[in-house]
């Protein structure tokens, strides 16, 4: 009998510099959240800026600094998790812009906590979930049907609520026209996916429509002002 596909990674991991017992505990939890670790010596920091290495948990001390900015020569957006050593002084690594930063000796259930809240970052998926409050005008055409105009309740990447009382059941697909808060009309396929009465539809963009890049331009230029 076959055995079951393992699941795809969603990203890699560097662990650098850690103590055998340390990285066996950061491999074990990260292999949790689908995402593979490989043991990599201080000397092959170099090697790192290739494609597909999203993070990595680094052993700090004296050569910390130019450890990190090889690193970020690399890959300039690299999550980068400090391991502090036993009574070194936190305050020293502060100014490294770590992702995070963790004391010897190392706790799983410290460890769980950090990659449980990093590993949407380190996967390249957290903004995927970001769900923005905000009121904007939207108007959906649908295929077949009557169609509406409404109010945005929340913006996402990879779809919208909007506030509507028009009569209409999820499958829908058709025309949307969100209006961007600069007045600029960015029009695109989407579906109606669910409805939560009395008054508010969800639709997610189509996936194949480029139109659907300049909503998600705009939400990224967003948080970056946010």
């Amino acid at each position: 009998m076959a055995s079951a596909p393992q699941a795809k990674s969603a990203a890699r991991v560097a662990l650098i510099g850690l103590n055998p017992a340390t990285a066996e505990v950061f491999s074990g939890t990260f292999r949790n959240f689908s995402i593979d670790t490989v043991v990599v010596k201080n000397g092959a920091v170099k090697t790192l800026g290739g494609e597909g290495w999203r993070a990595c948990v680094l052993q700090l001390g004296a050569n910390s600094d130019a450890l990190v900015q090889q690193l970020r020569t690399g890959s300039a957006h690299m999550s980068i998790l400090g391991i502090c050593p036993t009574d070194a002084d936190m305050t020293r690594y502060a100014r490294l812009g770590l992702t995070a930063l963790l004391t010897e000796p190392i706790e799983q259930a410290a460890v769980e906590r950090i990659v449980k809240g990093t590993q949407l970052l380190i996967a390249g998926e957290l903004r995927k979930h970001v769900r923005i409050p905000i009121v904007l005008e939207a108007e959906f055409r649908p295929d077949t049907g009557a169609g509406f105009a409404g109010l945005t309740r929340e913006l996402s990447h990879g779809g919208l609520s909007v506030v509507t009382k028009a009569d209409l059941a999820p499958d829908h697909s058709g025309e949307l026209t969100v209006k961007l808060p600069s007045g600029q009309k960015i029009k695109t396929r989407a579906t109606v996916i669910w409805r939560h009465h009395p008054d508010l539809l969800g639709l997610k963009f189509s996936a194949d429509d480029p139109q659907r890049d300049l909503i998600r331009k705009w939400i990224d230029e967003y948080l970056e002002l946010a």
